[in-house]
């Protein structure tokens, strides 16, 4: 009997009847599970972070790695978000350190503006009371200037002409205050105002840092699916030419599951940016640089705030896709055991080619997607060809040790031959 009946509560069942097992949908789910799996639906939506989770793990096809395999695995995904995020920290201190600010700061001496970076040399050397040497030097004057001057004027007045008196005092008097007074309140002010300089320039700092971390994020974002499909297709053909033709077609089929997963990320990806782009035009802020918009109708109120309700959920599917893709690249286990450190060794080295040379994707999002303009060209090779070169050292790692305890290899195919 396919669905037996249920036995009361505290009741045994018959001697050689087999337990009574709940009914079964067309899936194979009991009603529980069933239930189970709904919530678990409406909860993914609600929350996009697991939804991320739940869209981009591995079903692991072709069973779990041990322990020791997921600690590299997690090892390899914190290796590359410290990479991204500690460049742009280590560039931040190093802004902060050689103290160049965004904004000018405004001096002050004795109550007055000091003099600054910003005036002439020759401004900075009167306030500092020495003159440049040599003097600029006119050029084009006329030189005939006549030179047979009388030198003695006294013949040029009358006999009678009153002279000048000759006993003007040469010294100066002593009792005039060398220093400014300068009024509290505008002393107090003037604190203030430097005070509030230098608070914008941390805030204008950190914005700048952050602007140049989302923009990376936003790159390898928008690059990772393209580059993660291009070296599934080229991993994919290495590993199906050099498996035994009696597990060729099998190895075939199951590299189509990351495939998949890429789809699926995209597919989300598209739908939320275009939704919130259609109910933010609706709402009336397309060229408004706040959300919300209070100015309009009741109808754009509601939008605007459905608008934003929107990017946040983008937002944080990015966020948890991120860490996802970083940790499983698209649940590429599941397609074959080797093709995930195989496909973290295209990705390190094709990120880091494209950030020093190529420069692919910088135009991608009206330049949202481009690559960082903080970090110097020689701290994106050395922490670049270093992140590279240690993830390439752990899947090759990762490799051999899959040989070793598994059977698995390029001839193999998925399952091993163990």
């Amino acid at each position: 009997m396919a669905n037996p009946t249920h036995y009361p509560p505290g009741t045994a069942a018959a001697p050689g009847l087999h337990p009574p097992e709940p009914p079964r949908n067309a899936r194979g789910e009991t009603p529980i599970e069933t239930e189970r799996r709904w919530l678990g639906n409406i909860v993914s939506v609600t929350f996009p972070v697991i939804l991320a989770g739940k869209l981009l793990k591995p079903k692991y096809r072709h069973g779990r790695p041990d322990p020791m395999m997921e600690n590299v695995n997690r090892v390899r995904a914190w290796l590359g978000l410290t990479l991204v995020f500690g460049v742009f920290l280590a560039i931040f201190y190093r802004h902060r350190k050689n103290n160049t600010p965004l904004m000018p700061n405004m001096p002050v001496t004795n109550g007055m503006p000091a003099p600054g970076p910003t005036s002439s040399p020759i401004g900075e050397a009167l306030a500092n009371g020495a003159l440049p040497t040599p003097m600029p030097q006119a050029t084009g004057l006329p030189t005939n200037f006549p030179t047979n001057y009388p030198t003695d004027f006294s013949s040029l007045f009358p006999s009678g002409y009153p002279k000048m008196p000759t006993n003007f005092s040469t010294a100066m008097p002593t009792g005039i205050p060398t220093g400014r007074t300068v009024d509290p309140g505008l002393q107090k002010l003037q604190d203030q105002s430097t005070d509030m300089v230098g608070k914008a320039n941390n805030m204008l700092d950190a914005l700048s840092v952050g602007q140049e971390a989302v923009s990376s994020i936003v790159h390898r974002i928008v690059l990772a699916p393209i580059f993660c499909a291009l070296g599934i297709v080229l991993i994919g053909v290495l590993l199906s030419l050099f498996a035994h033709p009696h597990v060729r077609d099998h190895t075939v089929r199951q590299l189509v599951h990351p495939i998949k997963v890429i789809f699926i990320f995209c597919g989300v990806m598209a739908m939320g940016i275009t939704a919130y782009v259609l109910v933010r035009n609706a709402a009336g802020t397309k060229h408004k640089v706040f959300l919300i918009n209070k100015d309009g109708t009741q109808k754009e109120l509601i939008l605007s705030w459905v608008a934003a309700f929107i990017a946040v959920w983008c937002i944080l599917f990015a966020i948890g896709a991120l860490w996802q893709v970083t940790k499983h690249l698209f649940a590429a286990a599941d397609g074959h055991p080797l093709l995930l450190p195989l496909l973290t060794i295209w990705l390190a080295w094709t990120m880091t080619v494209n950030d020093l040379t190529l420069k692919l994707g910088d135009g991608l999002l009206n330049g949202l997607a481009a690559g960082s303009n903080t970090v110097p060209d020689n701290v994106k090779a050395g922490t670049g060809v270093l992140g590279a070169t240690i993830i390439s050292v752990l899947a090759i790692w990762e490799m051999s040790r899959l040989h070793k305890w598994n059977g698995i290899n390029f001839r193999s195919g998925p399952n091993g031959s163990r």
